[in-house]
């Protein structure tokens, strides 16, 4: 909120080194992907978020709308065929 990003990466790389519980876990992952996301840093930002879908509560990544941080994450990256692959996910059935 405070568009201090690098600052956010830093804290959270320290929280997710302290093994945090499950629940937790695929929340900091998330977070980590958008800071990485908003510093540009595309590549890893799209591995965190990865990371979040698989091990963030589904009513957290609804919420989130974490479908549109890879699809946007992969249209950065010229992943095309993939961006278009989240875009369909995004979008409810």
């Amino acid at each position: 909120m405070l568009e201090r990003y690098a600052e956010a990466q830093g804290k959270i790389e320290e929280c997710l080194a302290l093994r945090l519980p499950p629940d937790w876990e695929g929340r900091a992952h998330f977070r980590l992907g958008a800071a990485y996301y908003q510093l540009k840093d595309y590549k890893r930002a799209k591995v965190e978020l990865e990371t979040a879908v698989k091990t963030a509560p589904p009513e957290f990544l609804r919420h989130e709308g974490i479908w549109r941080w890879l699809e946007y994450t992969c249209i950065s990256l010229g992943l095309k065929d993939e961006a278009e692959n989240y875009a369909k996910l995004a979008r409810p059935s």
